[in-house]
This record gives C-alpha cells, structure tokens and sequence, in this order.
C-alpha cells in the first residue's frame, strides 16, 4: 500500500520541498489476501506519513465477471500494523478462485467513518459508484484529522500469487496553515489567534472510478494524467451549512520589522477542510456582510512604541481584524497564508443582520465561538449612513498565499490593499 502525499503550490511565497524515495514496510504473500505499505519518508504538518498511519478500513466488492454486478467481500475490514510492520487482519481472506475484487480504503479508523456503494438504474442497466457520505469537518482544529483515501480495482488471484495488495492513498481535503511578518520597523505585534470564517462544513465525496496505484511526479503534466483518478465532491448548499474554523495557533510577537515569515500553526495545529471555492466578504456592496463572503478573523495586538494601536477599546483586551479572502481549494493541496502587517487592508469584521424571528429554521451560519473578544465595531456614522465601504484598522494588514511545492502550480499574489 502506498501512501502518497501530493501537496502543490500556489503563490508568491512558494516554500520548495523534495520527495524522497518510498520506503517498503512490509510485504507478505500467499493465497491469502495481503497489503504492502509505502510512503514519501518525508513528514509535514500533522498529514498522515507511513509512520503516523497505524490502521485504516478497507471496502470491498466482488466481481464474478465484468457483466456481473459486485457483492460485498470486505465490509470495512480493519488492517492494523504490528509491531514488526506488518499489516494484518483479525480474520484471514482468501482469493478467490476466479473474478476481481475491487478495494476501497480510508482512514482514519472511526466508527461512523465508512464508504458506502451508490446504485444508479438507467436504462434498466445498473452502475456502481462509491461514496464518503455526509462528511462533516469539525469546528476544533484538534477534533479534525487528515482524511485519505485508496482505490484498487480489478484485483485478482493471480496477480497475487507472489505480492500483495499496493494500496496507493491521496488527501481528500485541503490542509491550512499559517504564518505572519511584520514591514513595518516602529510596530510590534503580538498574535494571538487565527480563525477562518463562512466556510463549508460538510459535503459528500465520490471516490475515484480507476485506481490511485500510480506515483504523481514533480511536474505538472503528472497532476494532469492522474486527474481522473481523483474523486469529488458535493458541498452542501446553503448559508446554515457554513461556519467558523479555529487554527491552532501559537501566540508571538513581532517586535520591528521580521521581514522571514514566522509560523503561526502550531505543532498539529493545522486545518484540514473541505476543498471548495470561497467568495469573499464584498466590502463595497456588502458592507454587513448579509452574503456571508469568507475572511480571515485575527486576534492581535498593535502598538507603537508604549501606544496601544489596536485594539482601540480601553480595556486593552485582544481583538480581531476581518480580512476578506478568495481562495480555491482542491484536494490533496496545503495551503499557506501569511499575514503581512504594516501594508495592505485589514478590517473592523462586519455584523451581518439579524435573522427574522418569524422564521423557525433561517438559512444562517452559526458561530462556535460567538465572542471571541469585546466587538470594536463602531455605531455607524450617522452623517454618512449610507457609506458602504468599512473603515480600515489603523495598521492594515495584508496576506500572501503559498502551498508546499510537491507538483508545479501557478503563482499569485494576494493584496488585501486599502485605497
């Protein structure tokens, strides 16, 4: 089984990164059904290597022959490594004699976590697809985990009379994480937390229809011929189904101008979510945010020498600053957003409208964490009511956006400038 790790990069702040050759760590053969590990040597974040992976479930069907339709063989199975690297099974399988077996793996190893066989009748002829229903990403950055996945197909006996099983797992969601500089040499900044918001939280994904047994290269024609044994998925729609998400972030200053960026995420700290394409806040149509745009939520402080810039309540308290972000997320992608203080935009977040009170089950996000801080949004100016554009935070702030390079990907720029 191999586990591989396709993270591509995406930015101006391009962070490049090696593979290294796949290390085997475990082979068995017979007649009885039987798994081979590997995976890239190479760690990052909390991403599930060889080492970290001590289980996963396994999903498989059987084929009599290509006309026939596929009964259940392995019904979430649990494979485990021993000790010695070997990975085993509570009851042995045994090959049979004649047909395939296609096999459909995932991990982690939960009890609601499971793949479950779709039937679609069309033309009175069935076909088969396989999904991860109604996945759910947790509000908790330490309650989420890196959710992957493997598909073989058209496995038989005699292709393993001598090898067992390769498994070949890939990411199915997006990994963020984040840093923070500072280019300004008379501010100090202290950060104290990072939160995302308006965000997808659960969808359905459709695995892949063909095997994920090959390696992806480094370039990018190597994305391009593997695409079609990546899967999708199904967001579920409507306001109610986004939220906040919380980073785990350690708190740190930065005192003058850090013009290396500094990581923010702390050790497991990183969010794993759901590929999707955000829309950001608008911040001159939607000044309230009624549309639920996504941005950036960052407790900070910001001074100026011995002068509190920010937050400008008297009880010195910690507070966030709103910026407004537009990403792309795919799957099997790590992202990275630093947060660049002293140039660009940052904002006082917005308060969407109140819900109607009439409406027993309004389409609203709900927020975790509700009050993270006191709220420094001002009352709005009563000589200008209509002024649709938000008042900028003293010190602005801006962000850049980089993925670890696994694969070539394209490079932007991210400015969050205020005019």
């Amino acid at each position: 089984m191999k586990l591989k790790f396709c993270f591509l990069a995406l930015s101006a702040l391009v962070l490049a990164s090696s593979c290294s050759k796949d290390v085997v760590t475990a082979t068995t053969a017979g007649d009885e059904i039987a798994f081979s590990v590997t995976a890239n040597s190479s760690t990052r974040a909390t991403a599930t290597t060889t080492n970290s992976l001590s289980a996963f479930k396994t999903f498989a069907y059987y084929y009599a022959d290509a006309s026939s339709a596929p009964s259940l063989f392995m019904d979430g199975l649990t494979v485990t490594k021993s000790s010695d690297n070997n990975w085993t099974t509570a009851s042995t399988y045994f090959w049979p004699n004649a047909g395939s077996i296609n096999f459909y793996s995932i991990a982690p190893v939960v009890e609601d976590l499971k793949v479950t066989q779709v039937v679609t009748t069309v033309d009175e002829s069935n076909s088969y697809s396989y999904t991860i229903a109604d996945y759910e990403v947790p509000y908790l950055y330490s309650d989420q985990s890196d959710l992957i996945y493997a598909v073989n197909v058209g496995e038989t006996r005699d292709a393993h009379k001598s090898t067992p099983v390769a498994v070949n797992f890939r990411h199915a969601l997006s990994q963020i994480v984040f840093k923070a500089k500072n280019t300004n040499e008379t501010l100090t900044i202290d950060i104290n937390g990072v939160r995302i918001a308006y965000v997808t939280k659960q969808g359905t994904y459709t695995l892949p229809t063909t095997a994920t047994g090959s390696n992806l290269g480094t370039d990018e024609g190597s994305t391009e011929s593997v695409s079609s044994s990546q899967g999708s998925w199904d967001l579920v729609s409507g306001n109610k189904n986004k939220t906040f998400y919380t980073a785990g972030v350690t708190a740190c200053t930065l005192e003058g101008k850090v013009e290396t960026a500094v990581d923010l995420t702390s050790e497991g700290g990183a969010l794993f979510l759901i590929p999707q394409a955000l829309t950001a806040w608008d911040l001159e149509n939607d000044v309230d945010n009624n549309s639920y745009g996504a941005m950036f939520l960052v407790d900070c402080k910001i001074w100026s020498g011995n002068t509190l810039l920010w937050p400008t309540s008297a009880d010195d308290q910690r507070s966030e600053v709103a910026i407004p972000v537009s990403a792309e997320w795919k799957e099997c992608y790590k992202y990275t957003y630093t947060f660049v203080f002293g140039e660009g935009g940052g904002y006082l977040p917005p308060v969407p409208d109140e819900p109607d009170p009439d409406d027993p089950d309004p389409d609203v996000p709900e927020d975790p964490d509700p009050d993270p801080d006191p709220d420094p949004t001002p009352d709005p100016d009563p000589d200008d009511p209509d002024n649709p554009t938000p008042d900028p935070v003293l010190i602005p702030i801006t962000f850049t956006v980089s993925v670890d390079e696994f694969q070539s990907g394209d490079n932007s720029d991210v400015d969050m400038g205020t005019e």
